[in-house]
This record gives C-alpha cells, structure tokens and sequence, in this order.
C-alpha cells in the first residue's frame, strides 16, 4: 500500500492538480457574477425612461400675444390648462411647456394640429374672462403672425393679421429692419395722476436711430390705418432704435432683454411716457429725461419688426405716493422675424487719428477703412470679412506706410485702431476690441458663473483712454476732481484703478474696463457734469493735480441731437444711451502742434 502512494504520488503533480481545480471554480464564480450583474443591469435599463418633450414641427403661423391671453382652444378644444390657480405655476400641458400650460408672449403653432384640417378656429380668452375666436388658414402663402392686442380702447381689433418675410436680405452685412404700427387711442387713466393725463400716441409713428434721424423714408410716418411698413436693410451691429410719433415725440419701449417673457411692466409717466422710478434713499418717485429705448445687437442676415402696440405699465400717483398703478399705454417691442444667426463672417473696425498732426489713411490688407483724417478725427466703422490675422497699415497723403501692425480679428469683433505717436515720437497703432453686447459680468456668485453675467438694455458703457505720451498716470474725473464713482448709478468693477484711474499711455485697460451708467442719471440730483484729466506721479497718488490747459469735456457731447427733444417742449438729457470711448489723446507740451484734448467717440447708433 504504501508503495501504491509512493507510486500515485510520483506519477501525479498534486500541486498543478489543486492550482487547476481552484482556477476553474474561480472562472465559474467569475462568470456567474458577469451574467448576474448584466442580468441587473438590463433590468435597471428597463424601468428608465426619457421624460425630455418630442420634438415639435411648428407651422408658419405664430400668435404674438400682447393682449395678455392665456387660454387657447382649437375647434373647441382646450389645450391650455385653466385651473383656478393658474397665477401660481401650473403643469406643463403638449403644446405649452415652458409657460406653466398657458400662452406667453409669442406662440408658434404646432403643425399636428392642422393634421386632416384645411383651416381651425382659434379661440382665446384673457385673464379678464374677455374671449375671440378667428380663423387660421393652414398653408398661407407667406408667413404669418396674429398680433393678439389688449381690449382696452379703440382704433385696432383685438386681434391684428400681419404678414412677416422670412427671406434672407439682400446683402450679406445687413438686416432686414420694418415697423408695424397697432397704436390704440386708450381710456384715461384709471386713477388720476398728479403729473397729469396719459400721453396721446395714437396715429403715425416712424422709425429713427438713437440722434431722431429717420431710417427710412419707408419706415417713416405710418399710419394706424396703413400699419405695415415695407422692409428696409440696415448694416448689422448695435443699434439703439427710437420710434417718433408724428410731431416728434418718443414712444417708450416695453420690457426687453431677460424680462420679455415674464410680462414685467415699465414705470412710466403719465404726460410724458419717460422712465419713473423711486429713489432708494429718500423714496420719493423721481423722473427721468430719458424715454426708455433698447440697445440691441442687430445680427447680419436677420429679420425684425419694431411694433408699437398697446403694453401694459406702471405709474405713480404722486410724488410721495410710491405704490404704482397700472395701465396701458402705447409701447414699442423688437420682434424677431427669423432665427437669428450669430455673425461667424463679418468684424467692425473704425481707424482713429488719436496723434497724428498730419493727414493720415488706414487699409488693412491693402483695402481702404478710412478717409484722410487729420488730428482728433475719426472714421465711420467699417465692414470686413474676419481673417484669423489682418494686416493694418497707417499711410501720409503719398502713400507711405508711417506704421503698421498684424491685428487679429474674428467674426463679431468691433475693433477701433488708435493711431497715436508714442514716447520715443513714432507713430503706433493700438488696436482696442470693444464691447457691444448687453451681457455684463459681475461677481455676485463663486459656485455658479451664470448668475455672475446678466443683460442690461439701457445704460452709457465709458471706457477711458490715455493716448497722451507725455503722461505717465492720468485720471479722469468729474467737475473739481470728483472721483466718477460717487456719480455712478452702478459700477461693475468697485476698484476704480481698472476702470478710469491710473491709466498708462497707449495701454489700454482691459479686465473689466467698462464704467456703466445708468440711463437715469438725473437721480443723482440732476446735475450737469464735465469730465477732466488729472495727472498722478505714482499710481498711490490720485487724482492728483488737474492738467489744466486739457480742455474739459461737458455731458452735451453725449446727447447728438438736443433738437429731439427741445422741439417738443422737453427737457434735454445728460446723456444718451450707447457705448463711448473718451480718450486723451495728443500733447499736453506747451506749443505743441497736436494739443492734447479729450475726445468722445459713439460706437453705437
């Protein structure tokens, strides 16, 4: 026997024999867990579902809803949801997801509910128990909007046909621009105002720039009556639109920007449609000299309407009385007629002869972008298509290049060219990339960025500049030395060094570089303002002493046209809505033949 084991133990690897058994149970448990765990997982797959809404194919057909109606049936079918709480957040139903189940301010008709109709009936019905129903064709012939309006006085039907086009314009840089007059002549207010009766801005209306100049004869003096304006293309970019009723007064505009969709109201005042407000530190209702209009960019390729039709607002009783009543008065809103593309082709740029004590002309890639410009002069800004890198050259009157540069430019970029002479006397261009946008940034939130930028549609956007060589450190304040901060409405950046102080010659800020003021100054006592130039000899010391043979620039620079406003009896503003650029510029040496001054350059229209 024990000659059997010693025989069996030679003749068998015991080791190999128990490495084998232990790896073949080891890929049995391994497979079974595989097959447990996908078994699992294919369970865990089956109880998930996708709760995003379909996709909806939309017809050419919208209601743009400014008679505030909530409730839509089709052919006697409710498709809004109607509960007796529908002021505090209803569910979603098909066709309204985004607005609690019921109609917001622009609506676009989903095709499945034309499926098997020609036409439908529409019926609508406001938050007063006020109701219309009308008729909708299913395929017309152009594009169409129903401008529903609200019920209060008369000279428009409450619901307004209007055709709108769609195509692309004509030219590449510009966009299609009309205006759709549905002015009303409305009841009186429903509670007298000690600033008087409501304005009357029923009749012809015109559409201008942010000076009054017309845009068109086409857009200009249309009737109640004839309420459509043909299309009229403007070059794209940022443009602050006014509408004039026949004898030259502003039209207010409603709410824009973030707030369109969540029927926000403007404060306005009665007699004169300007903006009120409340001031926070004595509360008493104060009024401004400006009538709210909206800076807007407007992109290449894209279709809008302007619509003055009658929007709900606010007013104040009095003075002391600061709890605001509503009405309705006659307000423009900008609709977009197509999608709106973002610009990826084209940039802006406008040369500056910021030093230059003779004639000078720019070309960037040997094309011209200015005229001849003598000392202080500016071009209009022009249109060109973006390059990744474009060569910039400054020529004399005999076309000899006096100082070039490679400048980047992208598309959307709106780019000024300072050519100014710098400390060693040669000439130099500094390219500045300006912010036309309406999106600001300010640091309110470290754990999310999106509150940190926000939209704001009516402000004066100052950025400064020093172009002045013979100048180390200059500050720009107002009157005798008031650092512009006390006078600031809203200050994005606190720290006033990055904003207006201890500016450098030919560097220009540019972490957050923007002053915003707001479009109501005059709440900060109504005063008129100049701006001045203080020199530092260190950047610690400011603002230092006032360089006095720089001539100071007054507040009127900021108005273009006081006419528009004096010709009807109206008081004129301090400034006007837009982003500036204020700059030193020249020599602040006795006897030189470029004397340095400030100037102020407009970059929107």
């Amino acid at each position: 026997m024990k000659t059997l084991f010693v025989l069996l133990e030679s003749t068998i690897n015991w080791e190999r024999l128990l490495l084998q058994i232990g790896r073949s149970v080891y890929v049995m448990l391994f497979s079974f867990v595989l097959v447990f765990l996908s078994a699992c997982k294919k369970e865990k797959l089956d109880f998930t579902s996708d709760n995003r809404p379909e996709e909806i194919a939309y017809s050419n057909l919208r209601i743009m809803n400014f008679g505030f109606f909530q409730e839509v049936t089709f052919n006697g079918d409710t498709l809004t949801y109607h509960g007796k709480d529908w002021m505090f957040g209803n569910p979603p139903t098909q066709f309204f997801q985004e607005a609690g189940g019921l109609m917001g301010i622009s609506w676009k008709i989903p095709q499945v509910l034309f499926k098997n109709k020609d036409s439908l009936e529409l019926g609508l019905k406001n938050f007063k128990g006020e109701s219309m129903k009308f008729q909708l064709a299913r395929n017309p012939s152009v594009p169409m909007d129903y401008y529903t309006l609200p019920t209060e006085g008369v000279g428009q039907p409450w619901a307004v046909p209007v055709p709108r086009d769609t195509t692309l314009p004509k030219k590449a840089t510009h966009f299609k621009i009309r205006i759709v007059n549905l002015t009303k002549a409305l009841p009186a207010l429903p509670i007298p105002s000690q600033f008087g009766p409501l304005e009357n801005l029923y009749g012809a209306v015109t559409l201008a720039y942010a000076d009054g100049t017309a845009v068109s004869p086409e857009t200009s003096n249309i009737g109640a009556n004839q309420r459509v304006s043909s299309y009229v293309e403007v070059p794209y970019g940022a443009y602050q639109f006014k509408v004039l009723t026949s004898d030259g007064r502003q039209i207010s505009a409603g709410v824009h920007g973030l707030h369109k969709d969540k029927r926000a109201k403007r404060q306005l005042n009665p007699p004169t449609s300007r903006i009120d407000y409340v001031r926070p530190d004595s509360n008493i209702v104060m009024h401004s000299s400006n009538t709210y209009a909206p800076l807007k960019a407007f992109e290449p390729g894209g279709a809008y309407t302007i619509v003055v039709v009658p929007q709900y607002c606010d007013y104040y009783l009095s003075k002391g009385n600061t709890i605001a009543v509503q009405t309705v008065q006659n307000q423009f809103q900008i609709i977009e007629d197509r999608p709106i593309i973002p610009n990826q082709q084209f940039f802006k740029v406008q040369a500056i002869n910021a030093g230059a004590n003779q004639n000078i002309r720019v070309q960037i890639d040997g094309k011209e972008v200015s005229p001849l410009l003598n000392y202080g002069e500016y071009a209009d800004a022009r249109i060109l298509n973006a390059n990744a890198e474009v060569l910039c050259e400054v020529k004399d009157t005999k076309g000899n290049v006096l100082a070039s540069k490679k400048v980047v430019a992208l598309a959307n970029q709106n780019i000024s060219l300072w050519v100014w002479r710098n400390k060693q006397g040669s000439l130099e261009i500094v390219p500045v990339y300006n912010n036309l946008s309406q999106e600001m940034y300010s640091p309110v939130s470290g754990d999310y960025g999106g509150f940190n930028r926000y939209e704001y549609t009516s402000y004066a956007g100052m950025r400064f500049f020093n172009f002045c060589a013979d100048e180390s450190y200059i500050n720009f304040t107002l009157n005798d030395g008031q650092l512009i901060k006390a006078r600031n409405i809203y200050v994005i950046e606190p720290d006033l060094t990055k904003i207006n102080l201890n500016l450098e010659p030919g560097l220009p800020k540019i972490d957050k570089p923007y002053s915003i003021w707001d479009e109501t100054l005059s709440r900060q006592g109504d005063a008129a303002f100049n701006f001045k130039v203080y020199r530092s000899i260190t950047p610690e010391v400011n603002p230092g002493t006032w360089v006095s043979n720089v001539p100071f620039l007054p507040n009127d620079v900021f108005v273009a046209n006081p006419a528009l406003y004096t010709n009807v009896g109206r008081e004129v503003p301090h400034f006007n809505t837009g982003v500036y650029s204020i700059a030193l510029i020249g020599s602040t040496k006795s006897g030189a033949s470029n004397q340095a001054r400030i100037i102020c350059i407009k970059h929107s229209k």
